[in-house]
């Protein structure tokens, strides 16, 4: 992904940011009078202040997904945002169903304005319809360990309707400022080991690959035999046999 440029997208009087990468996306600055931390002005303050962070994590989304060396024919981005992780779904995958969720009434149009050929909904994902699919992708904000129980009955829902569930953790964020006691663990590989009796326990589903970048971590799950974590830094594998043959 190359950097963020100011200006006007053709056609329209209203100044934006252009994000050249896999996929342009353009964001009007004027979006939304709002501040929530799920408005398109949020992420464009995010963006200028932590670009570094929405490269790593778009890198790591789309690296992690080329090891497991599948193309599922059905996508749901849930909280999709502006669109970061879709372009990224939508370049890697351009023959699968694609279909993008946020609350955010100015993000939801965002999304709509770059993804014209996707399904776009703003619905609560705690009550939302969603279709079944082969992947279900979910950028929390702040989910934790600590916040499986507010998240409970919605990923035991969203679980049921994907094949494979991908997650962003937050608990990495405080990992190197020594907060593992707060989960009472003693390291991240424990972290995600208890996490993840914690989720089978709601979803069924297993975690076969979790690759921590920057703030958080993307966590990687689907139905299957107990099997060992494979932890993946920036998409190179450490122990990439144990992910290996879990294609759909």
């Amino acid at each position: 992904m190359r950097p963020i440029h100011h200006g006007r997208r053709r056609g329209l009087k209203k100044r934006g940011i252009r994000i050249s990468g896999c996929r342009d996306l353009w964001i009007p600055e004027d979006s939304t009078s709002g501040d929530t931390i799920n408005s398109a002005t949020a992420q464009i303050r995010f963006l200028k202040s932590h670009w570094n962070d929405i490269v790593h994590e778009s890198s790591a989304i789309r690296a992690t997904l080329e090891l497991l060396a599948w193309e599922p024919e059905s996508v749901v981005d849930a909280m999709a945002g502006c669109g970061f992780s879709a372009a990224q779904f939508a370049s890697l995958w351009p023959k699968a169903k694609l279909t993008l969720n946020d609350f955010d009434e100015q993000c939801a149009n965002v999304l709509r304005d770059n993804f014209p050929e996707c399904d776009v909904y703003q619905e609560d994902v705690r009550i939302w319809d969603m279709p079944r699919v082969d992947l279900c992708f979910i950028d929390f904000n702040n989910f934790t360990l600590k916040r499986l129980g507010d998240w409970k009955d919605y990923l035991k829902v969203a679980s049921s309707r994907c094949r494979w569930l991908i997650f962003a953790d937050a608990a990495s964020y405080g990992f190197h400022m020594g907060n593992l006691k707060v989960y009472g663990v003693n390291s991240p590989e424990d972290y995600y080991r208890k996490l993840n009796g914690a989720l089978y326990k709601t979803t069924k589903k297993r975690i076969v690959a979790v690759s921590i970048f920057g703030n958080a971590a993307l966590v990687f799950c689907r139905r299957s035999p107990k099997v060992k974590i494979a932890f993946v830094d920036y998409g190179v594998p450490l122990a990439i046999r144990w992910i290996k043959g879990f294609g759909l």
